[in-house]
């Protein structure tokens, strides 16, 4: 989170629900943004990205996420 948007602090937030899953929400703040010191709008109408700005973001997020997930499953297949 922090390579990709490089933000001031990242909010985060776990749900589970009525089904066998846990998801969360992962929010860069910045100091200068929206909603800085408070919780997290679930839709703060806020910067819109283009498709290209879009794109960008996922495969950067996917990259990291990758690295991620490759270390922590090879960790539990030890």
């Amino acid at each position: 989170m922090h390579e990709i948007f490089n933000p001031d602090k990242v909010n985060y937030v776990a749900y589970g629900d009525t089904g066998h899953h846990l998801y969360f929400h992962l929010v860069p703040k910045y100091k200068d943004g929206y909603e800085w010191g408070d919780v997290f709008a679930k839709n703060p109408g806020g910067k819109t990205l283009s498709d290209e700005e879009y794109q960008d973001m996922v495969e950067k997020c996917r990259a990291v996420f990758f690295l991620l997930f490759t270390m922590i499953f090879s960790k539990l297949n030890r």
